[in-house]
């Protein structure tokens, strides 16, 4: 008889994966195989999908779902430190340009409000197409069989969505960047 406390690891390899339920269709599935993918074996987490109903395709479609996940994790990591430096980057720079263009043309107390109003709508507007942004990096299935230009692709659209919205907001708010000359003085 052992008097320590038992093992987690070989007590999960003992133990059966918990029932899947097949009613969240490949959404549940791709959930199940991720929760307890590399906790039980492929052989037992199969047995118990199948069990639950899920077509045997579709368990092989969720592995390969789930190994492109995990292939891809690092380099869905750099696209989002990318994604998250442009939008922040621009962000700042857009909105030190609209305080800056509004000083420069107006006394002290009128020059501050357009920096305010505009600082706000793009803080809006930003934010929506940075969420937009940082959902496709996370979602985007990318195979792993394609990694090399993986991040080509995962970046694409949130820099394509960066330069709309930044262009839009000079454009619109008139930001003349002749205050960056003045800063090297």
């Amino acid at each position: 008889m052992n008097s320590g406390p038992p093992d987690p690891e070989t007590q999960e390899e003992k133990q059966a994966p918990p029932e899947a339920v097949a009613g969240y269709g490949t959404p549940g599935l791709r959930a199940y195989l991720e929760k307890y993918h590399g906790h039980f074996t492929d052989e037992a987490l199969t047995a118990a999908l199948v069990k639950a109903g899920y077509p045997a395709d579709a368990v092989r479609d969720g592995f390969s779902y789930v190994a492109d996940r995990e292939a891809s994790a690092p380099i869905r990591a750099q696209a989002r430190r990318i994604v998250i430096g442009l939008y922040l980057v621009g962000y700042v720079v857009l909105v030190a340009g609209m305080f800056a263009s509004g000083l420069a043309q107006r006394d002290q107390f009128l020059g501050v409000l357009p920096g305010i109003i505009g600082s706000a709508v793009l803080t809006f507007i930003l934010g929506i197409a940075f969420l937009i942004a940082i959902d496709w990096v996370g979602r985007k299935r990318i195979g792993a069989a394609n990694l090399s230009g993986a991040l080509g692709v995962l970046v694409a659209l949130p820099v394509v969505l960066w330069v709309i919205v930044t262009g839009l907001c000079v454009a619109t708010t008139g930001i003349p960047f002749y205050w960056v000359g003045s800063l090297r003085q």
